[in-house]
């Protein structure tokens, strides 16, 4: 045993403060971009450092073991569980018992079941299939952050096991690596333009970054010094000695980390290949050797002491912030958002002091691990019964019949995008949306269009089964997606492929003569503010283009075109044609003008949700006008405007009688979409 131990002692790796203050830089990043996004938009590579520093890290130390031949798999997760387990299950607790009595039910709902996915580190799936980790829902979950912890965890399962096989063939240890991170990156790049949430959130495509950690210990820190001395001299760079170019690889390492935290943005497509310009600087730094300038400025004891706390740090920001922002109607202030930030850092110190060492310096460890993993269990069991039970929806009943009208999230819940008896009818083409009045009865009217037609859809159906008659009236269409011929939407992830939805719903009209009527529709003002925004920054995605002319930056001129041949072929098929006006976009979110929250601290941001006519037309009136010619030199389209069910002469209303018209910006509330479909009816008819 003494021969192992000191086996142990000669090959594990020494303590370096350094990497402790590269953590701290890491875990900085993550919080000052979620504090404040604007300030550091690419704060969000903070996350990236900490996967190339615990790949480091953990692999030395298995490394180590397995090399004195003293290495356990069981050994090996009772040590995570030591280190992991007690801040998580301390921050779930609280979070549980905090959102009993600030959250709505299916905010808790919700939370009870990212607590339960927490506790099983498999968060990252469960938000894959939710939202994307920059969209706006996204700050909506206090747990969101639990995905990186995930991916970590999901990772460690199998590379003990692996390194344990691959040591077994020697010498090809860093092939055999090499290989594995080789495959991950190729997927992560060659995927993160078609599948980007799942590219986000898988370890498959987030291991590589693990991996050059993993590959610094195998490779040696001071082979890859030689190495790069040998490309600085073959570029005709001056010979230098090799504590200089020590110096350069940890300076172009810290600017590296730099660069793409102020310079990548939450719109850029992410990880892709941009994350290799964090992880390589974090590789860098770290092989550069502790005695360089760079590190020793990261073993200050300023950093090394934020170092230390990273992880409860971690993981108590985020939630802090949420709770924060929720008591405060979302009012992100100076103060505020410092206030959360003491918090957070309070709470980090107290968890590291009070919990973790105290759990590291027990004498029971086996014990202890054990409790704690069946601590973890409970909790996971705990928030899973929280989601079971529907958050608790009798706490706030005045509350919740508010909320119910805010959010997309209610509306998705609801089941109002598509119903599976009409995707079963039409087909898989049509299953983002899909409803039909009367399945047993063809239709006699579609409405066509993006999310906006969705929305209106629940309210036209009501409003017409209300009236009696024959009308049978469909809704299919396709998110993001304007209904128009010839015309393609660009976001991050690429193409739509808006052309080919357009022609499948031209063709299911052509084929169905049991329509008489076709109502078009789609969120015309947002897409132009969408694609102005884009050409003035340069962008490639978030903008319409032409499919004959991609060149053309005009989204008036593209709009105009697509509009006009897809009016000219709905009349060709002898189709009563009408282009329903979308309801006209906001400046804000109805959250910001309702406090809907039983407990919080500030009002709502505003005093009014009322919006000025001038307000509305800056956002809407170019588009309007667009409407407005066409009509024009197309008579025999009809035009029904929602407006005047909104507007007066001088502002426009986002609630009636106390309840939101809007679910966000944009979407029309379920109380909205019944409003606007009985008075539409009421002063326009389908025949």
């Amino acid at each position: 045993m003494r021969v192992v131990a000191l086996t142990l002692k000669n090959n594990a790796m020494k303590y370096r403060p350094d990497i402790d203050g590269l953590r701290a830089i890491a875990v900085s990043l993550v919080v000052v971009f979620h504090a404040a996004p604007d300030f550091l938009r690419g704060g969000f590579v903070g996350v990236d450092v900490f996967f190339v520093i615990s790949g480091y890290l953990i692999t030395s130390i298995i490394h180590a073991e397995l090399s004195a031949g003293a290495f356990s798999l069981v050994g090996f997760y009772s040590k995570r569980i030591l280190r992991i387990y007690p801040a998580l299950i301390l921050v779930l607790i609280v979070c549980l018992v905090l959102g009993y009595f600030v959250l709505l039910s299916r905010e808790y709902a919700s939370l009870g079941k990212h607590v339960a996915a927490g506790a099983a580190y498999v968060s990252n799936f469960v938000l894959m299939k939710e939202s994307g980790y920059f969209d706006t829902q996204a700050v909506n979950k206090p747990l969101l952050h639990l995905w990186s912890l995930a991916i970590e965890e999901q990772f460690y399962l199998i590379w003990p096991t692996v390194l344990m096989m691959a040591m077994a063939k020697k010498g090809r240890l860093l092939i055999i690596l090499t290989l594995i991170a080789l495959v991950s990156f190729c997927l992560c790049v060659g995927y993160t333009a078609r599948l980007p949430d799942v590219v986000f959130y898988t370890s498959l495509t987030r291991s590589w970054e693990l991996l050059i950690g993993a590959g610094l210990v195998l490779a040696n820190p001071q082979s890859l010094q030689l190495a790069s001395k040998w490309i600085f001299e073959k570029i005709g760079a001056p010979i230098l000695s090799t504590q200089v170019y020590s110096q350069l690889l940890s300076f172009a390492g810290f600017a590296a980390i730099c660069f793409s935290s102020i310079y990548f943005d939450h719109t850029d497509r992410f990880p892709y290949w941009r994350a290799l310009v964090p992880c390589i600087g974090a590789a860098l730094i770290i092989a550069s050797g502790p005695f360089v300038f760079v590190n020793r400025f990261l073993a200050s004891k300023p950093l090394v002491f934020i170092g230390l706390v990273s992880y409860p740090l971690y993981l108590w920001h985020w939630p802090v912030l949420f709770y924060v922002r929720a008591l405060t109607n979302n009012r992100d202030s100076f103060f505020s958002i410092t206030f959360a930030l003491l918090v957070s850092v309070v709470a980090a110190i107290a968890t590291y002091g009070l919990v973790e060492i105290k759990v590291r310096r027990s004498s029971a460890k086996k014990t202890l691990s054990l409790a704690l993993f069946g601590a973890l269990v409970f909790v996971g069991l705990l928030g899973f019964a929280v989601y079971q039970k529907e958050g608790f929806p009798t706490r706030y009943p005045q509350q919740e019949q508010q909320a119910r009208n805010v959010d997309s999230f209610t509306w998705n819940e609801e089941g109002y995008n598509s119903s599976a008896g009409c995707i079963v009818k039409l087909g898989e083409k049509f299953k983002q949306y899909c409803n039909l009045m009367n399945l047993d009865l063809p239709p006699t009217a579609v409405l066509i269009g993006d999310s906006t037609a969705n929305h209106f859809y629940y309210g036209l159906s009501v409003a017409l089964s209300e009236k009696g008659g024959a009308d049978n009236l469909l809704q299919i269409g396709k998110g993001g997606c304007p209904p128009l011929i010839g015309v393609e939407a660009v976001r991050k992830e690429g193409g739509l492929h808006c052309n080919e939805s357009t022609s499948d719903m031209l063709d299911y009209i052509s084929d169905h003569l049991s329509i008489d009527t076709v109502i078009l529709t789609m969120t015309g003002a947002t897409y132009m503010a969408e694609t102005f925004s884009a050409v003035k920054r340069g962008d490639s995605y978030q903008r319409l283009r032409s499919i004959d002319d991609p060149l053309i930056n005009d989204p008036g001129l593209i709009l105009e075109a697509g509009l006009r041949l897809t009016l000219s072929k709905l009349l060709s098929m002898n189709r009563h044609v009408i282009v329903l006006m979308s309801a006209p976009a906001l400046t804000f979110n109805p959250s910001e003008c309702l406090s809907i929250r039983p407990y919080a601290l500030m009002g709502p941001k505003r005093e009014s949700c009322d919006i000025s006519q001038e307000d509305i037309a800056d956002l809407n009136g170019v588009y309007r006008t667009l409407i407005a010619k066409i009509s024009r030199d197309f008579p025999g389209v009809e035009i029904w405007d929602p407006y005047d069910f909104v507007c007066n002469t001088s502002t426009c209303n986002s609630v009636v009688d106390g309840v939101p018209l809007y679910r966000d910006s944009l979407h029309l509330s379920i109380y909205g979409s019944h409003y606007l479909g009985r008075k539409l009816l009421q002063k326009y008819s389908l025949r």
